[in-house]
């Protein structure tokens, strides 16, 4: 805290007069040379602003500038000037008085100040700048406060405003993580402005610790350099610059009132280090003060007139002087150069060597008065017969004067008259007569005196409700003592009565008087609080204000009556009464402010979050009404829904598909770990003995035609192999061993040997099977599926599932039923973590999963492919499933529906308005878009619903609409088809988009 300049220039003058120096008079000078610099340089700023209103407020803001000046500019001045400069101390700088009178002149032409600083406040207050009124409304009350009493109830009252948006400026930049400004900043800002921050948890506290704590950092890290240059300080300059950082430092810690709460470690260094100052400024001004001695000794016995004080300074005065400071120093401790001992010696003996005249001029004097005094005695001889007679008359006058009665000692002047007439000027009978006219006159007059006082409590008592405590009383009665004191003779007896009469009547008057002042200040504070119990039950902002301005009223005359009258309150019991009903109506105002901001804050929230924070504001109300309180709590119930909600509109019902959707950056070319079921069910498919080794053999039917009547190829367990010729007579005989398979699909018990014959008439008969190859089917299990299959087991991407139930569809070559088969154990596959593996994202895999099951409610058998049946032929139910499937690509698919989610994800449910108490919509300037779907809650379910025409919409609820890209939902069609080709508005995909959509 800054000292205040009256108390800065009180103790410079008392320096001043005791002649005071050492270290702490050095620091004051320091502290006052500091506050004159402050002061001016607030007067530069005053005077460099182009607003007559700054250049006002900053000029009599606490602490006003103009009354710091004209405090710190005293008359003496010059000579601690002088001293400063004599001694080495900061010298002060001047106050350039033509500075003042400019900034002073600026505002003469100004008439009336209070009418246009009250106009400034107005302005100000209806645009809002509430810390730029609060600062005018400071001065208004400062300024004129005691003529209006109204005005610092206004200020206390805006003080109260600027609290609060000083504390959600604090919160808010708290919060954030990069704020615009910073929190310590903002609060130096309300502190500059003048307004006082209290103490309290909360953002307040916060800032207050942290500014405090930097304080506290600075003030350590000073002191320690301060230490450290204590250490390395051993000639005079490095002294002196030791003296200056300390001073410094020293008024830093005053200022900021960090001092007690540094280290004690360092305290107890820091007090070293101004011990060892201290010293060295001792020695420093006591070789200054004696070296000025030896110089003044000099000057005098020079004949140079020269003063200690108010005294004119003698050759003794100044030998005397340097001896004591010589002395003092010695006893201190101090010092002395053996120059400057040599030069005191000096000036001392040069001291004595001229007190021989003086010797003569005393000596000639004494025998001039001894010749007066011979002549004086002569003359007293002649004169004694005549003093005898001036005496006794001298005598009579005395004795007239003790008796002290007015009568007898106008007699006794009137009987020596004659004597005293001719009695020489300056005798004592003639003083003895003047002084007893004096006393007589004096005694006559205070008797009159007496009596006039004595009437005017007369006529005082019969005026019309006058103070008895009025200040002419109390003046008037203590001059009747005075005078009776004053009196030598009785006072006399009427009027003394009259007096005592009138003190009597004061008495009594004094009494009722209290007595009414006591009814009076109760009838103001039940005035104060019956005006805050309307206050709180108004109906509206007009209303309490009016009541409020009634109670802030009240309270102010109260407290005014109360400044007038403190006797009425000795335990200031009345005055916390009032301090009450103020907290009181500042807690309603407070209460009132935040329930009417966080009204104006539904409509103009820019998101949920902050809508329902607004809600919740006001529901925490007292004095929202039941029916209000209900409708928004069951707005507030549905928070956690409000949370899921664009969950609900993307996946409903899938936290498995949200969470995996969410945790991959790119959901379609992650790589995918597979656990422990997966990797049984996989490696099981891949060690599967029954398709890597299945042969193959087209087979021929001839009935004597050289050309095949039939043809079409088997599988088989074992290739071919010659058998034994048969034993026919004619032709030729081809006999093979075939191990086929029967229409299960399971192999014969044995393989079947089947003969060819050959006639010579060129006829054919029987079958005949072609060498037989390793099947199509097991070269592809072994070649591809296989391989395939075991990337999956090592972490293949998500789609490979997908991929490979694609790549069955599109080989037409294999068997229907292998293909089948197989597509059916990925689908199982799939199924054990289906978002795992995009399941759900393809709905094209559902529909071929349906009609898999459509064909074999009980699934396709692994051996159904080897069925002798379904080899001659193939079923056309699957030939017709394949072709219907290899329309679709189900990873492609798949990748669309993952874009797409993913693209959703990116979306938000946005506030683009919210309904009245009533159920009435309002909208905000939102962007609205062809086709919209609008969410609110549903007055009748209280559910989160789309907005429909015979909706009834439920009070306060708010209304969401999703927006991607600035734009509606139908966006996400659009960018999707952008991105992967695919266009998911055809009708065949619209029961498979999410309620976003619909």
């Amino acid at each position: 805290m800054r000292p205040e300049a009256s108390r800065l220039v009180y103790r410079i003058r008392t320096a001043l007069k005791g002649e005071s120096n050492g270290l702490e008079t050095a620091s004051l000078a320091w502290q006052y040379a500091t506050e004159i610099g402050f002061y001016t340089s607030r007067l530069k700023k005053c005077l460099e602003t182009d607003s007559d209103l700054e250049a006002y407020l900053l000029a009599h803001t606490k602490p006003n500038t103009l009354e710091a000046l004209d405090e710190l500019d005293f008359p003496e001045n010059a000579q601690w000037k002088e001293r400063c400069e004599t001694l080495g101390w900061q010298s002060p700088p001047e106050i350039d008085a033509n500075k003042v009178k400019a900034l002073r002149d600026r505002f003469a032409n100004t008439e009336d100040i209070k009418g246009w600083l009250q106009s400034e406040y107005r302005s100000q207050a209806r645009s809002k700048q509430m810390l730029q009124a609060f600062r005018i409304a400071q001065v208004l009350a400062n300024q004129f406060g005691e003529q209006d009493p109204k005005l610092a109830g206004e200020s206390d009252r805006l003080k109260a405003q600027v609290l609060n948006q000083a504390e959600s400026e604090l919160a808010a930049s708290i919060q954030e993580l990069m704020p615009a400004e910073q929190p310590e900043s903002i609060a130096v800002r309300y502190i500059d402005a003048g307004l006082e921050i209290p103490k309290i948890e909360g953002p307040f506290g916060s800032v207050l610790k942290r500014i405090a704590d930097k304080k506290i950092a600075d003030a350590t890290k000073a002191v320690k350099a301060l230490i450290q240059q204590a250490e390395s300080a051993e000639t005079e300059e490095g002294k002196s610059n030791l003296e200056k950082a300390y001073l410094r430092c020293d008024y830093d810690l005053t200022i900021d009132d960090t001092r007690s709460k540094i280290e004690p470690s360092l305290r107890g260094a820091y007090s070293k280090v101004a011990t060892k100052i201290s010293h060295h400024r001792s020695s420093v001004e006591s070789t200054i003060l004696l070296r000025n001695a030896i110089d003044d000794l000099r000057k005098v016995l020079q004949g140079v007139s020269i003063s200690f004080g108010r005294k004119k300074a003698t050759v003794h005065d100044a030998k005397e002087r340097l001896k004591s400071l010589q002395s003092q120093a010695k006893k201190m401790g101090r010092r002395i150069s053996p120059e400057l001992q040599e030069d005191i010696r000096k000036a001392l003996s040069e001291a004595n060597r001229k007190r021989a005249p003086k010797y003569a001029i005393i000596g000639g004097g004494g025998i001039a008065a001894i010749l007066a005094i011979a002549w004086i005695v002569n003359t007293q001889v002649q004169d004694r017969k005549e003093a005898e007679t001036l005496q006794t008359a001298t005598a009579a006058i005395n004795q007239a004067a003790a008796r002290q009665n007015v009568p007898q000692a106008q007699s006794a002047l009137r009987e020596w008259s004659q004597l005293i007439a001719s009695a020489p000027e300056g005798h004592s009978l003639k003083l003895a007569a003047a002084s007893l006219e004096n006393w007589i006159d004096e005694q006559q007059s205070l008797q009159e005196a007496y009596s006039q006082i004595a009437d005017r409590l007369d006529e005082i008592k019969s005026i019309s409700g006058v103070d008895p405590n009025a200040g002419e009383i109390n003046a008037l009665l203590d001059k009747a003592k005075s005078t009776r004191e004053s009196l030598d003779i009785p006072e006399p007896k009427d009027v003394a009565d009259r007096i005592a009469q009138f003190e009597v009547w004061r008495q009594d008057r004094a009494e009722q008087m209290e007595s009414d002042r006591k009814n009076a200040l109760l009838a103001y504070l039940e005035k104060a609080q019956d005006s805050l119990t309307l206050a709180n039950a108004a109906d509206d902002a007009r209303q309490f204000e009016s009541r409020s301005r009634a109670v802030v009223e009240s309270v102010s005359s109260a407290r005014q009556f109360l400044s007038k009258h403190p006797e009425l309150d000795p335990n200031d019991l009345q005055s916390r009464n009032l301090q009450r009903i103020e907290d009181s109506l500042r807690s309603i105002q407070n209460k009132r402010d935040t329930m009417e901001a966080a009204q104006k804050s539904i409509t103009g929230a820019k998101d949920l979050a902050s809508y329902l924070q607004s809600l919740e504001a006001i529901y925490n109300f007292d004095t929202l009404p039941p029916e209000g309180k209900r409708n928004i709590g069951r707005i507030l119930r549905l928070e956690n829904e409000y949370d899921s909600l664009l969950q609900a509109l993307i996946l409903p019902g899938s936290d498995e598909g949200w969470f995996e959707l969410n945790r991959s950056s790119d959901f379609s070319s992650s790589k995918i770990e597979l656990d422990e079921a997966e990797k049984a069910f996989v490696q099981r498919l891949i060690d599967d003995t029954l398709f890597p080794s299945i042969y193959e053999s087209n087979v021929k039917y001839f009935e004597g035609a050289p050309v095949a009547r039939n043809e079409y190829s088997v599988f088989l367990r074992e290739p071919v192999r010659k058998g034994d010729a048969a034993g026919l007579k004619t032709g030729v005989n081809f006999s093979f061993e075939v191990w086929g398979f029967n229409e299960d699909g399971v192999a014969d018990e044995a393989a079947q040997e089947i003969n060819f014959l050959s006639h010579p008439d060129g006829t054919f008969w029987g079958f005949f099977y072609e060498p037989s190859e390793l099947s199509k089917e097991s070269i592809y299990f072994q070649e591809s599926l296989r391989l395939s299959l075991m990337r999956v087991l090592a972490g293949g991407e998500r789609f490979s599932p997908l991929k490979l139930i694609d790549e069955l569809t599109r080989l037409r070559t294999l068997s229907p039923a292998f293909r089948a088969y197989w597509q059916q154990q990925l689908v199982a596959f799939i199924e054990l973590n289906p978002w795992k593996w995009g399941l759900p994202l393809t709905p094209s895999l559902a529909m071929q999963k349906e009609s898999l099951e459509s064909i074999s409610p009980d699934g396709i058998d692994k051996r159904q492919w080897l069925s002798s049946v379904e080899q001659i032929s193939p079923s056309v139910q699957l030939t017709e499933h394949f072709r219907i499937s290899s329309k679709t690509n189900l990873a492609d698919e798949a990748r669309t529906f993952a874009t797409f989610y993913s693209l959703a994800m990116k979306g938000t449910m946005n506030l683009i308005g919210q309904a009245d108490e009533s159920g009435k919509i309002e909208y905000n300037d939102s962007s609205h878009y062809e086709n919209d779907t609008h969410w609110i809650v549903n007055g009748l379910t209280g559910r989160i619903e789309p907005l429909t025409d015979n909706a009834q919409v439920a009070p306060y609820s708010p209304v969401l609409a999703y927006r991607y890209q600035n734009q509606g939902a139908s966006r996400l069609v659009q960018q999707t088809r952008a991105q992967t080709g695919w266009d998911l508005s055809l009708d065949r995909y619209e029961d498979y988009l999410p309620p976003l959509l619909k």
